[in-house]
């Protein structure tokens, strides 16, 4: 359509420049010399031809995602369009399709908000409509309503697929296992790997535990599942550990079966253990199973729970216990060797009757020996004053990072740009805030606290009336509040304490008022 200036001459359109944008979910077919893209792209050039009289320009650059889907925004050629769109190299934005820009109903509107604010047009050229009149847009929004809903729709049908073929016995694809290969979507017995999980089913079933097996697979050199993805990218190839042990004798799949959720199915492919031997390794695991040792290490009772330190290796340590004669016997024990065997650590362990024992006659000796005293009052001005520099820097950083917020939400509402993130922002603002006026406290009240010998002297005094008073519970609280760390060295067979002078003053202030009473 040709234009009239004000003097009445016919003057040449305005160069509108048309950006096409194509798009397909998955990468099959996408190698053939012509393809679904090449298809959409060819519909989207001959509607910018019929629309030449109105000055409409293809752009020689390509936007063309293929083997993205439509449900989310995280798609290359989508955000270089974006990128150009902010740049003002585009002015209308084609498409074959509304489902091929999103199938989400929120992105979609997102992205709709973007061109409205760089005045760009969008046209779907099997369904025409105009986005500068109301309703343009409320037919749009009715379309992609429609494009999620059928998103939807096809996830659930995949679903039913997967649900049905797996129930047949079928593999469905995924991440690769040791043992087979995956050849025309079927899984076929790889003999090398098929003798390292023989072997490790053999292992278990004669008494190794899973540290020995994995440290003895490791130095043979043996690895996990390497594979080539679709994409050329190659992948697995690691060292084993115990969770991918644990992963390999608990997979059904090496009997024949296939897992779908709880159920078992019969399987398509070949077995590599047999039944009597996978349920007997079941057996095993079942009994020496980590979960439930774990559950009673956490309710036995320790007055140095997250307090004592193995000296060798870092660890926090716990406490175990065996059963001789019916009668129970505790001890605290480097985590590190209870996780990954007495190899990793030499610290030994240590009768929880002696070592806390030993720790509230240590407690003792602090409130009647001077010495101790004062060291205990050097360490809590030297931490106090580490812990009052902390909180200045904490301070300094989340007032910076309050005003980078604040700005950033003054140039959205200058902008017009208010959307979603407004609110994720407001509740950054919020937890910044909260966090400020803790610190603020917390520094306020350490300036004003001070101790001496006497005082020191006077509440540890006050905690050995009250100690077997205190549940295992109490007296644990107790001494993590006096104590920032304990570490214990089995070879010299001493003891390290850190002192944790703020601790004892809370404390006072705390624990101690309710049991004056």
């Amino acid at each position: 359509m040709m234009q009239n200036n004000i003097n009445g001459k016919n003057t040449k359109p305005e160069t509108i420049r048309c950006a096409i944008y194509t798009r397909k979910s998955t990468e099959e077919g996408l190698e053939q010399e012509y393809n679904t893209l090449d298809a959409q792209r060819d519909s989207c050039e001959a509607y910018i031809q019929s629309q030449k009289s109105r000055g409409w320009k293809i752009i020689p650059r390509h936007y063309d995602d293929g083997g993205f889907t439509g449900s989310n925004t995280k798609r290359p050629a989508y955000h270089l369009l974006i990128a150009d769109i902010k740049a003002d190299l585009v002015d209308v934005v084609i498409v074959y399709k509304v489902d091929r820009l999103s199938r989400s109903l929120t992105d979609f509107a997102n992205i709709m908000t973007i061109f409205s604010k760089h005045n760009v047009g969008f046209v779907s050229v099997t369904q025409y409509f105009d986005t500068s009149s109301s309703i343009g847009r409320m037919t749009l929004n009715i379309l992609i309503t429609f494009s999620q809903f059928e998103r939807e729709m096809i996830c659930e049908r995949i679903r039913d697929k997967i649900s049905r073929s797996k129930k047949k016995g079928k593999y469905m694809g995924g991440q690769q296992v040791l043992g087979y290969d995956a050849v025309d979507k079927k899984l076929i017995i790889n003999e090398s790997e098929k003798y390292q999980i023989q072997r490790i089913y053999e292992f278990y079933s004669n008494g190794r535990s899973i540290n020995d097996i994995v440290d003895m697979i490791n130095n043979w050199g043996w690895t996990t599942k390497q594979w080539t993805t679709k994409k050329g990218k190659l992948v697995g190839g690691n060292k084993f550990n115990k969770q991918l042990l644990y992963t390999i004798l608990k997979n059904p799949l090496y009997t024949g079966k296939i897992r779908y959720h709880d159920q078992i199915f019969d399987g398509e492919h070949k077995a590599i253990i047999s039944i009597e031997q996978f349920d007997k390794v079941q057996a095993t695991l079942k009994k020496n199973r980590v979960n439930l040792k774990n559950a009673k290490r956490k309710h036995t009772p320790s007055i140095l729970r997250g307090i004592l330190t193995c000296s060798s290796c870092g660890f926090k340590m716990i406490v175990i216990y065996t059963n001789n004669h019916f009668k129970k016997y505790t001890y605290y024990t480097c985590l590190n060797a209870v996780k990954n065997g007495r190899k990793k650590c030499p610290n030994k362990s240590i009768p929880t009757i002696k070592m806390d024992a030993f720790i509230v006659k240590h407690i003792t000796t602090i409130a009647t020996n001077p010495a101790f005293l004062n060291q205990f009052i050097n360490e809590y001005s030297e931490k106090k004053n580490i812990a009052l520099e902390n909180i200045s820097i904490e301070i300094k950083g989340l007032m910076f990072k309050l005003a980078s917020f604040k700005t950033s939400i003054d140039n959205l509402e200058r902008d017009g740009n208010i959307c979603s993130t407004d609110d994720t922002l407001q509740e950054h603002i919020k937890k910044i805030t909260n966090r400020l006026d803790y610190l603020r406290k917390k520094k306020n009240t350490l300036k004003s606290s001070n101790f001496n010998a006497g005082e020191i002297k006077e509440i540890l005094c006050q905690f050995f009336p009250i100690w077997d008073k205190l549940t295992t519970d109490e007296q644990c609280k107790v001494l993590q509040k006096l104590f920032e760390r304990i570490t214990w060295d089995s070879e010299s067979e001493s003891i390290d304490f850190h002192y944790s002078p703020l601790g004892t003053q809370l404390l006072q202030n705390e624990f101690l008022p309710e049991y004056e009473s």
